[in-house]
């Protein structure tokens, strides 16, 4: 009467079967999420670099008027 081990793994393989449509959809938006990802890194890069930038040319732009002039 008790259930008898056959020392087979089960088979999940029904339980994460997706249909077409499903997987469509799963596909499309782990393609939307990773344009969004790579538009956010871009931008971020972008705000990044251009405050590095001017704070690099502020620096600079005050070091040269802090240089003493040759007599």
């Amino acid at each position: 009467m008790g259930f008898a081990y056959d020392g087979s793994l089960p088979n999940f393989r029904f339980m994460f079967k997706m249909s077409m449509a499903q997987q469509n959809l799963h596909d499309s938006s782990k393609k939307v999420k990773n344009i969004a990802a790579i538009v956010y890194l871009l931008v971020l890069g972008f705000l990044v670099g251009g405050s590095y930038l001017d704070q690099h040319s502020a620096d600079a732009a005050t070091s040269q008027d802090q240089q003493p002039t040759p007599p």
